[in-house]
């Protein structure tokens, strides 16, 4: 998944809640910060549910319960980071001027577009790598509504790592 990273041995040699966290801060850092568009989240979640339920069947104390919340949790505080970051940065983008890469009219197509069909892009998106890290920054620049993204933000996150993991 990551070159050099073992989620299978570091469970075994660090302990399945340290897997967990180590999980949580990937999931986090995938949807909400923008270096993070290249993590493999859906595969680390397949296979941290693998182990857990491996775990279990030897009487480990890690609860697939309380993994599937801890991750619900990462995701919907990274996604949220990322919209905050867009919104912070969205005023700026709208008093720029038209250049090469970048162009006024887009700002407003997205915004436009966020206001159709931004419950269905955030909860969408979580089930698509790479895609999954910047819509919830085009949200925040698109200026949608914060309210209306954190309820399709938590659904989402819950559909996502629920069904997964």
């Amino acid at each position: 998944m990551i070159p050099g990273f073992d989620l299978v041995q570091l469970t075994q040699s660090a302990g399945p809640i340290a897997a967990l966290m180590i999980v949580a801060a990937i999931i986090f850092a995938e949807n909400g910060l923008l270096i993070g568009f290249f993590f493999p989240g859906d595969s680390m979640l397949i296979t941290l549910g693998l182990l857990i339920q491996d775990l279990n069947k030897q009487h480990s104390q890690l609860d697939i319960n309380l993994a599937v919340l801890v991750l619900i949790a990462a995701a919907i505080a990274g996604s949220y980071v990322g919209y905050i970051f867009g919104k912070k940065i969205g005023p700026r983008l709208f008093t720029r001027q038209n250049s090469l890469l970048f162009k006024q009219e887009n700002i407003q197509r997205a915004q436009e577009f966020y206001n159709r069909f931004g419950g269905k892009t955030i909860i969408l998106a979580r089930f698509v790598p790479i895609v999954r890290t910047f819509v919830p920054l085009i949200a925040g620049i698109a200026k949608m509504d914060s309210r209306q993204f954190m309820i399709y933000n938590i659904l989402g996150g819950a559909i996502w790592i629920s069904s997964i993991t």
